[in-house]
């Protein structure tokens, strides 16, 4: 049975009209209904030998100044190859699941994680890889995560989406074509840096830009 876990902590993919590796772009997500951005990095995904659909996931998640550890599972309930091929020597495929993470209880302030993903892969030469066939093609996105929080002292829910390159169900947060892109009045809410560091459509200065993508590329997990 294939192994899936570097689906979901791989820094680099495959583009297919190059052939080279490229760096792939860290997940984007929001939290609650102000579209807080909000980040998460698996820093390790393991396959469960005892349950073969289960990945057993270590990582962070940050929120504004906030970072904490999480540990959990993602459990496969579907594996289906596309009936298509968009290249005849390569085969496409989707997982789709349920996730549950857990952040550190010891500390004020946390909860868990849990909702649904799907996950599109690709098999070149029986092998699996993170699916990029349409890696150059506009709204292309992948590892979809769509769910809530959950705080442990009160149990009240916040909305917890996100995603590669775009964000599930984002609402009006998203208002892009071709690619992501924010809503200028979610700016304040941590995405600045994120649209200015993509040096268009801010009229920012060259020191703001690099700046700004200085602040996108810190790997704030380690």
């Amino acid at each position: 049975m294939y192994n899936f876990a570097n689906l979901w902590q791989t820094d680099s993919i495959i583009d297919l009209y190059s052939g080279l590796k490229v760096k792939k772009m860290e997940p984007i997500g929001f939290f609650g209904d102000k579209y807080q951005r909000f980040y998460v990095h698996f820093i390790s995904v393991i396959k469960n030998q005892q349950n073969p659909n289960e990945y057993l996931v270590y990582g962070k998640n940050k929120l504004k100044d906030n970072i904490s550890e999480i540990m959990g599972s993602l459990k496969i309930s579907k594996a289906s190859i596309y009936d298509f091929k968009e290249i005849d020597s390569i085969e496409q495929g989707i997982l789709k699941g349920t996730y549950i993470l857990f952040e550190d209880n010891s500390k004020a302030g946390t909860g868990k994680f849990y909702g649904k993903f799907e996950t599109e892969f690709m098999i070149i030469n029986d092998n699996i890889y993170y699916s990029s066939i349409y890696l150059s093609a506009d709204g292309f996105l992948n590892n979809q995560f769509q769910g809530v929080w959950s705080s442990y002292s009160s149990g009240k829910n916040y909305t917890c989406n996100w995603g590669d390159y775009r964000i599930p169900d984002s609402g009006d947060l998203d208002n892009g074509a071709g690619e992501f892109s924010v809503n200028e009045k979610y700016y304040a809410n941590g995405w600045r840096s994120f649209e200015t560091s993509k040096g268009y459509g801010m009229n920012a200065t060259r020191e703001e830009i690099e700046k700004a993508r200085d602040e996108e590329n810190k790997e704030w997990w380690e």
